[in-house]
């Protein structure tokens, strides 16, 4: 598991528990994020990913041909570049994550 910490660091990905959940850790990068799944063996599979908001993960969704971040009670337009950055950052921690 270290050797892993290591490259996530190495691309600039932090790892953090989630206070209640044992079995998810958030990883994120800038103002992106995704649940990673955490066992006896270490990481599993990477699951939902998208912009870190005040109120936790907005997922992306599309409405027509605008890409929109959602989250319980609110949503915002993806601003520039945000939808390269998230496809970037998740592109990258499945690279580096192993395919449990």
């Amino acid at each position: 598991m270290q050797e892993i910490l290591e490259k996530l660091a190495a691309a600039g990905i932090e790892a953090a528990p989630l206070p209640g959940i044992e079995r998810y850790a958030l990883c994120a990068r800038g103002e992106f994020g995704a649940l990673v799944s955490v066992g006896p063996d270490g990481f599993g599979r990477v699951g939902s990913s998208g912009l870190i908001v005040a109120q936790g993960l907005a997922m992306l969704v599309w409405r027509g041909e605008s890409a929109v971040f959602v989250w319980k009670g609110g949503e915002q337009s993806a601003g520039p570049g945000q939808v390269e950055g998230l496809r970037a950052f998740m592109t990258e921690l499945e690279r580096i994550l192993p395919d449990k």
